[in-house]
């Protein structure tokens, strides 16, 4: 006998797990790594059907399915050992948290350009996280040193790796973190930041003030702010409020080359953390 295969109001032809109910609602159910019974639901099958009216736009039951399966095959390939550097750095990115918010994606931007140039898809990326001994790590930033990176560059490196394996340890899918002082073989340091004195901060304003009027000001918004430039940079009249004698730094302007983008344009984001600042003018200011 032929399988009887289900079917929605329309006619068409329902997968396994799929059905629909009575009010036209379909549900979709199958089971976790918990080996327990889930279910999820949409009032739409695919992508392109529309939502009946009064009813809240949500995901389509098939687009609901592939995230599920995907989340299933990362979890099952942890837990057997066989995910790699690649692709724990991937569901690093979208799960990691900060002080309960996600990465913001300039974070994540900048993460994933570091990252593929130099890990994805080399002999590095492609191990599994479960046979990465400290001797791999020192291995890569010995490569990066060949290349003329610098120690700055390697230290970010070693700031990210060191996260991700964090995360693998904190899901218990590994005991120990191969970075674990990992820098302490590799020769260098890091530049040490030089800053200016308040007497030489003082004497390169009036100089500016005396010799270039347009970047006295922007001393003395940059300097009284205590703002970074690019949020400076983003700064329009709306956020100044000068009868409060208030500035708001809520967003900020970058020139950047985007992901796969040809060329640098500009991009209005959030602050770093997202966080809204409302800074009290000075006189000078």
């Amino acid at each position: 006998m032929s399988d009887i295969k289900r079917k929605d109001n329309r006619g068409r032809t329902l997968k396994g797990g799929e059905s629909q109910r009575s009010d036209g609602r379909y549900q979709y159910q199958y089971i976790g790594l918990d080996k327990k019974r889930h279910s999820v639901y949409s009032w739409s099958l695919l992508p392109s059907d529309k939502v009946p009216t009064g009813k809240k736009s949500d995901k389509s039951l098939r687009e609901k399915e592939k995230e599920i399966q995907k989340s299933l095959l990362e979890g099952e390939n942890i837990f057997h050992g066989n995910v790699t550097l690649d692709e724990m750095f991937d569901i690093y990115l979208k799960k990691k948290k900060c002080k309960g918010k996600p990465l913001t994606p300039n974070t994540i931007k900048n993460y994933t350009i570091m990252y593929n140039k130099h890990i994805r898809g080399s002999n590095l990326g492609k191990m599994n996280i479960q046979n990465i001994k400290k001797t791999n790590i020192v291995d890569f930033y010995l490569q990066l040193q060949t290349n003329d990176l610098s120690y700055g560059t390697i230290t970010f490196y070693q700031k990210v790796m060191s996260a991700i394996f964090n995360m693998a340890i904190d899901e218990e899918f590994i005991s120990k973190n191969p970075t674990l002082r990992a820098l302490d073989q590799i020769e260098g340091s890091q530049k040490k930041k030089e800053v200016l004195t308040a007497e030489e901060q003082e004497s390169l304003i009036r100089f500016a003030k005396k010799n270039n009027p347009d970047m006295y000001r922007k001393l003395v918004f940059l300097i009284d702010t205590m703002c970074r430039v690019s949020e400076f940079s983003g700064i329009t009249w709306k956020d100044i409020n000068m009868k409060e004698r208030i500035v708001s730094i809520n967003h900020q302007l970058q020139y950047e080359k985007y992901f796969n983008e040809e060329h640098c344009r500009f991009h209005v984001t959030h602050t770093k953390g997202k966080e809204i600042r409302y800074v009290p003018m000075t006189q000078r200011l």
